[in-house]
């Protein structure tokens, strides 16, 4: 504050301080529940303009205020902490919770309506923005990019069984996975009964000989056929007609008693012959159903992996985005409120 005079000069009006007291007398001063007087100080001015050769007098007086804080913690600035810490829980959430995205929306309408109430206990000033204000700025601003981050997990979590780049792979499914300890533990005793199953499996469909097959083989070379008996019905056929030739041949040539004997023989073969076709067929048949099987189940192992590698992805950007948040919240305290 300055006391002065432009109408009269030091000659006519010459201004002291009171005993020389260079300050504010506070003797009758009330002290206020919002306000702290940090600094009092005073002085004394002579100055002479262009205009006029007198000498004017004037008096300024210093006073330094501080709002006490007391208030303003408990009503501004430990909800907005709050608010602040509450955001965290964003990242905790599992992505398909729709409370992920809700949560935070609620948060930023808070933070909205504690601004208004700031603005209404803030005086207005153009030139400098309170610290609680750029705080509060600064909290909406964080909020806005964590609802935004969380959006982006959200994606990334439902991706499906597309598939994944090598170095996405490596930065967050080795690396950052690791640093987290996020690391997806691997069911031992469920991959041994895959690989066990497995195994078998493929060692029957592997088998194109059959040891019983070549024995059949064996059987047919009396009877002139050197060609591998097949499972199809016209060579089934085509047996049948070589046997009862066969039979009819040795019925010129041999006695009765021998003919039932080879006649005997002769059905024995053929019925054995027929039984072994048939359950050759069929072991073809189930081959072909455990190949088709096992090629099923081998894809779709491979896309659930797949799709799961996508939602670990996006569990491990969460606590990343978490920590980064985490860190932001401290530095911004330390910087808007030192003390």
């Amino acid at each position: 504050m300055k006391f002065g005079s432009w109408t009269y000069d030091s000659s006519k009006v010459n201004l002291r301080f009171y005993r020389d007291i260079q300050k504010f007398d506070l003797n009758s001063y009330v002290k206020s529940n919002e306000w702290t007087i940090v600094g009092n100080s005073a002085s004394r001015n002579t100055e002479k303009y262009d205009c006029c050769p007198e000498i004017y007098v004037d008096l300024k007086f210093h006073i330094q205020l501080e709002r006490r804080g007391g208030f303003y913690n408990y009503i501004l600035i430990l909800p907005c902490v709050l608010l602040s810490c509450l955001t965290c829980i964003l990242f905790w959430l599992p992505p398909e919770s729709p409370s992920k995205l809700v949560l935070g929306m609620n948060i930023f309408t808070s933070f909205f309506v504690l601004l208004l109430l700031l603005y209404k206990n803030m005086p207005s000033n153009a030139e400098h923005i309170p610290r609680i204000g750029a705080y509060y700025c600064l909290n909406m601003g964080m909020i806005a990019t964590s609802t935004f981050l969380c959006t982006i997990v959200v994606h990334i979590y439902f991706r499906g069984a597309g598939p994944m780049p090598t170095i996405l792979r490596r930065v967050f499914l080795e690396f950052l996975a690791g640093l987290f300890c996020m690391v997806p533990h691997t069911n031992a005793y469920q991959q041994h009964a895959v690989n066990g199953l497995m195994s078998p499996i493929k060692a029957t469909c592997d088998g194109d000989k059959f040891e019983k097959f070549e024995l059949l083989k064996e059987r047919f070379k009396s009877f002139g056929d050197k060609r591998p008996v097949t499972s199809t019905n016209d060579d089934t056929l085509e047996v049948l007609d070589m046997m009862n030739d066969h039979s009819q041949h040795h019925q010129h040539h041999f006695h009765p008693t021998q003919d039932n004997s080879i006649a005997q023989q002769i059905q024995q073969q053929i019925s054995a012959s027929i039984t072994f076709m048939t359950v050759e067929t069929d072991l073809k048949e189930i081959r072909d159903f455990l190949r088709t099987t096992r090629k099923r189940m081998e894809d779709k192992e491979a896309k659930t992996k797949t799709i799961n590698d996508w939602k670990q992805v996006a569990l491990v950007l969460d606590r990343t985005f978490f920590f980064i948040y985490l860190t932001a919240i401290i530095i911004s305290l330390a910087a808007m409120f030192p003390r």
